[in-house]
């Protein structure tokens, strides 16, 4: 089972943001030039609107230079398209750049991308500099870690994948699904190794019934663990602002848009985590900077630290700035807590934050059963 292509579109400023890295390591990748082009800018009534204003493209679709721009990138993306699918290429990213991000590349982007959307294309549009600038244009991204095996689960996820064991009334991976729906979510992908096939089933059912997000389906041929599924995915994941990692093998209310808002964009990451019983700890400071991890009483401390440090375990629930896309290994299968602790030993922050709130986890048919008794006491289910 591959990943199809995916076309991400971007708008951008030139001069407030550079043209975009690549995430996904590939390069390449057309940026179109928007600067030439009538600019609603020196119109008055038009400067304080965007690219998505009526009056802004009626101006736009009148100009003749605009039409000629567009019907020109349009005959360049239309030749690599075809040719991607032909060889089965996952990724092809298209920018437009103007002075400041606001109307021509704006508009340009969503012409573009509603042509390819027609096309039968899987496209995301990503406003760069209007999804930094203005809240009402941000997304906010989300992924859930579904590949791993469940190997303390068995004999269960012989036939399953551990996403798609119930609880209550739903399967794991609906719970968390609509927890992040419910936090303001608007872009969700789903990784999958184990047993993909039904995770595939679930997504088609999902876009059937429910069509209220976009939700994508990164699939690994081979396991990659956490942080290789992270790069695997960043695809999905690209744009100027924070995104939300969720395992699918816990269940919690915490409160998700809180714990996403309250990241300091100057981190790395924010981990979730709790004073709890755990195989492993993070070691955080008084300023709750996470500087090291224990194992078995053996800490690992990799950077300064202020006062005492305190042993807490990590809920699998972290925010990571877009930055992070930047730092992944080379490798393609590795461990999202060692690229963390590998920064930090580096000068970067990654922070601890503990929230009220109840949490479980399915590491084991012990744990498991203590998730669905709370789920029949709490729902009646």
């Amino acid at each position: 089972m591959k990943n199809s292509l995916l076309i991400r579109v971007y708008s951008f400023s030139y001069k407030k943001s550079p043209p975009l890295k690549d995430p996904t390591g590939n390069g390449g990748g057309f940026v179109f030039d928007c600067r030439a082009l009538p600019n609603p800018y020196w119109i008055p009534e038009l400067a304080p609107l965007t690219g998505f204003d009526e009056a802004v493209v009626t101006m736009l679709d009148a100009s003749q230079e605009t039409k000629e721009f567009l019907e020109a990138s349009l005959s360049m993306v239309n030749s690599s398209t075809r040719i991607y699918r032909e060889k089965g290429y996952t990724d092809l990213s298209i920018s437009f750049g103007c002075t400041g991000g606001k109307h021509r590349s704006v508009y340009c982007a969503n012409k573009i991308s509603q042509y390819l959307i027609d096309s039968g294309f899987d496209v995301r549009t990503i406003h760069w500099q209007m999804e930094k600038d203005n809240e009402m244009y941000c997304k906010k991204r989300a992924m859930i870690l579904a590949a791993g095996f469940g190997t303390r689960l068995k004999p269960m996820t012989d036939k399953i994948p551990k996403a798609l064991i119930q609880a209550g009334d739903h399967q794991m991976l609906d719970w968390t699904k609509q927890s992040l729906q419910k936090a303001g979510f608007d872009e969700i992908v789903v990784n999958a190794h184990h047993h993909a096939g039904q995770i595939q089933e679930w997504y088609e059912d999902i876009e059937i019934s429910d069509d209220s997000i976009p939700l994508s389906i990164s699939y690994e041929e081979e396991i990659l663990g956490t942080g290789g599924g992270i790069k695997a995915a960043s695809r999905w994941l690209h744009g100027p602002n924070p995104f939300l990692v969720h395992n699918v093998d816990i269940w919690t209310d915490f409160d998700l848009n809180y714990i996403y808002s309250n990241h300091n964009s100057e981190d790395i990451a924010t981990l979730v985590c709790q004073e709890r019983q755990s195989s492993s700890y993070l070691l955080v400071d008084d300023a709750n900077k996470v500087c090291g991890l224990s194992v078995k009483n053996k800490d690992n401390i990799v950077s300064d630290y202020e006062g005492d440090l305190k042993k807490l375990g990590f809920t699998g629930i972290h925010v990571c700035s877009h930055h992070l896309l930047e730092h992944l290994s080379e490798m393609d299968c590795f461990s999202i807590i060692d690229v963390y602790l590998n920064l930090i030993a580096e000068g970067e922050t990654v922070r601890a934050v503990t929230i009220p709130g109840m949490w479980f986890d399915m590491g084991s048919h012990e744990k498991l059963e203590k998730l669905r008794d709370h789920l029949r006491k709490s729902q009646n289910v």
